[in-house]
């Protein structure tokens, strides 16, 4: 996986790695178990302080994403804990699409439009119901990157 980050963008450099490394797993393109760079190696490739690497990596095991075999390395968990009940899922993506929803009318964007762009990124990220859980890679679209 091929990571890249923006350290004059407004979003903290750390955080662009956890969403990265969120959007690649959801994708299919991190697989359950793959390995990640360790942080040395990723601090050289993206030329950035190995402390940030290390703030990400923290970041996503305490949010259950990945996990840390010393000696061996850091891994993308297969079995993500649900610890949250549907409602507290519910409310948080409500609050997150609220956030969208927000953010398209003051662009702009109608309701049809909305709609569509939903429809499609749902599509492209697989996503059918709570079971849809593939281990295929999807076929390759840079479309849509963002750092």
């Amino acid at each position: 996986m091929n990571f890249r980050v923006n350290p004059a963008g407004g979003e903290p450099v750390y955080q662009q790695l956890v969403w990265q490394v969120k959007r690649a797993v959801a994708r299919g393109d991190l697989l359950p178990d793959e390995r990640l760079p360790s942080v040395r190696e990723l601090a050289a490739e993206l030329l950035i302080n190995p402390n940030t690497i290390a703030k990400a990596y923290r970041e996503m095991e305490r949010e259950g994403l990945i996990y840390t075999q010393p000696g061996r390395g850091v891994f993308v968990r297969a079995d993500r804990p649900t610890e949250l009940t549907e409602a507290a899922r519910e409310r948080i993506l409500g609050e997150l699409i609220e956030r969208v929803v927000v953010e398209a009318r003051l662009l702009g964007v109608s309701k049809d439009q909305l709609t569509g762009l939903f429809g499609t990124l749902v599509a492209g990220f697989g996503v059918d119901g709570a079971d849809s859980g593939s281990k295929q890679r999807p076929r390759e679209s840079n479309e849509g990157d963002a750092t």
